[in-house]
């Protein structure tokens, strides 16, 4: 279809590189950087909301187990969008087979209201991108928007111009190690300049403007 449109942008560089395709990141909207501009008592070190495919449920709780060593509290809404999925996955993974109940799953989508709260409530956001995928999530974004600090199996954020050490944390998928100094260092501010780069409004313009 690529040759029936006058431009064609992409959020992922390597699909740029290979087609040809503009690049353009994704962003916020103004919800997540009202997320930021509120002042919230933390709940949860970290939080998933997400949905449960390839090995995101090892990744998870090999994250989760190392927070709760340390006396941390996380939060988790791991979905399935049906049983179907849950024991397809149960039949072909012997450690989801072995570690994962039915009940440790959503089989709702969380509402937009509830995701926001959680977000607010939350220091840490965690991130999975697909394994084939290098474009990086609406979750980074988010997170950026909202001013919380990420765990991420990406390493590709290291390109980007809003990457701290302090609020982004590259882990290995199959081995993610959780230092307690990143835990406990405080969000890095940001230049406004960044924040305005990747929000809908600055997405908008560059679809429009060029």
């Amino acid at each position: 279809l690529i040759p029936l449109f006058d431009k064609v942008w992409s959020f992922d560089k390597y699909d740029c590189d290979r087609y040809n395709l503009n690049f353009l990141p994704l962003f916020y909207n103004t919800e997540y950087a009202e997320i930021a501009a509120t002042s919230y008592t933390f709940k949860y070190d970290t939080l998933f909301v997400g949905t449960i495919h390839s090995d995101r449920y090892h990744y998870i709780k090999a994250i989760e187990t190392q927070i709760n060593e340390y006396g941390g509290k996380t939060y988790s809404w791991p979905y399935f969008p049906s049983m179907l999925l849950y024991y397809r996955m149960k039949f072909g993974d012997s450690y989801f087979r072995q570690n994962a109940k039915r009940t440790d799953f959503k089989f709702t989508p969380i509402s937009k209201s509830d995701l926001l709260s959680l977000i607010g409530l939350s220091r840490i956001l965690i991130d999975s991108q697909h394994p084939k995928q290098t474009g990086l999530t609406m979750r980074t974004f988010e997170a950026l928007g909202a001013k919380r600090k990420l765990i991420t199996t990406n390493p590709h954020v290291m390109e980007y111009d809003f990457y701290r050490e302090n609020n982004v944390l590259i882990v290995d998928r199959n081995n993610p190690i959780i230092p307690l100094s990143f835990i406990k260092a405080p969000y890095e501010e940001l230049p406004i300049e960044i924040y305005n780069k990747y929000s809908l409004s600055s997405w908008l313009s560059n679809i429009f403007n060029n």
